[in-house]
């Protein structure tokens, strides 16, 4: 009964704290630090940063955090994955810094991963340099104002008798991969830092304005398929794949009402409306139809 009782006290000081240390059967594989913010978790909490409404609130400006007991994470040979889920505060037009550089991860010079401008970007420093700059496409970026899932994933590459060996960089928004990059014979500087949160060094110091949900760091590279598994169980991220476009609420109001009325080629027409939205069709037309759709909805179908 002692054993029990002592088993139930650990588990809830673990989870309470919202932290989670370890490589427990309950996590996955690699997964050494896990933060959520719905939680207030114990992390050492600098300038004004804090956990308000179940997130942590970043002004862009002096706030930040650091995950206790992160100064011996390396990711020198294993590699590792970052992982957040985060809502940017930014004016796209502005060129201030705190609008222009967005900081999620970071450990002294050892690396950083963030918003630069209209990119995402991952670097790690060799001791002398910034020697791994990896960045995506312009416009690969979270919009202000929505929840979006963040990724980075290095992987260590070690295969001598080919001269391939190095790190394979790969930066994830919203579960999907946007841009892989290797760097041969770089060697990672070891920075006893701590782990930040919202802010990098960088040229900066940087910071990051905006919120956090949750925070991940596993000390091994997650494939493209785990990356997009840990995405979809964000539920506040709402995704749009690529070469996909949302369908207006409009038309979502309307296919829904047409789906209400009986009859299998009713639902069949709602559903197939809303497949030709998402793949760029005219959404004006398409709600036109919709609308002559629901009108013909009191017409008995023929069974």
């Amino acid at each position: 009964m002692k054993r029990m009782l002592k088993g139930i006290f650990l588990l809830i000081l673990i989870t309470g704290n919202g932290m989670l240390y370890g490589g427990g059967s309950a996590l996955p594989a690699g997964r050494i630090f896990h933060y959520d913010f719905s939680r207030k978790p114990a992390l050492e909490y600098k300038s004004g940063a804090a956990v308000r409404n179940r997130s942590l609130q970043l002004d862009g400006i002096n706030d930040f955090a650091l995950i206790p007991g992160s100064s011996s994470f390396h990711f020198a040979r294993k590699g590792m994955t970052l992982a957040a889920t985060v809502k940017l505060d930014y004016d796209p037009q502005s060129q201030k810094i705190n609008d222009r550089l967005d900081m999620f991860f970071s450990k002294g010079k050892e690396f950083i991963f963030g918003k630069s401008g209209n990119k995402l970007y991952f670097n790690f420093h060799n001791g002398t340099s910034w020697c791994a700059t990896t960045v995506t496409k312009e416009g690969v970026i979270p919009p202000s104002g929505a929840w979006a899932h963040v990724a980075a994933t290095v992987e260590f590459v070690n295969d001598s008798a080919q001269g391939d060996v190095g790190y394979r960089i790969s930066i994830y928004l919203n579960g999907e991969r946007q841009v892989t990059k290797k760097f041969l014979y770089a060697v990672p500087v070891i920075a006893q830092d701590k782990i930040e949160l919202g802010k990098g060094f960088g040229g900066g110091p940087w910071f990051m304005k905006g919120t956090f949900a949750n925070a991940s760091i596993y000390d091994r590279p997650l494939n493209a398929a785990a990356i997009a598994k840990l995405c979809s169980q964000e539920k506040q991220v709402k995704v749009i794949r690529q070469g996909f476009a949302a369908p207006d609420p409009e038309l979502i109001r309307a296919a829904g009402e047409l789906s209400k009325s009986s009859g299998v080629i009713r639902k069949w027409f709602a559903g197939t409306v809303l497949r030709a939205a998402a793949d760029y069709y005219d959404q004006k037309q398409l709600l036109a139809l919709l609308r002559t759709g629901v009108k013909l909805s009191s017409v008995p179908e023929k069974e």
